[in-house]
């Protein structure tokens, strides 16, 4: 019971740090993609 539970609590965290990373890679994308000048 105490395992799903933590894991209940974890998985909101765990997204939040997935879309952090996703947002990271996004802009690391955006940025490499423009024409430095």
């Amino acid at each position: 019971f105490e395992f799903g539970f933590s894991v209940l609590l974890l998985s909101p965290v765990v997204c939040s740090v997935f879309a952090f990373l996703r947002s990271l890679q996004a802009e690391d994308m955006a940025m490499t993609s423009r024409p430095r000048k």
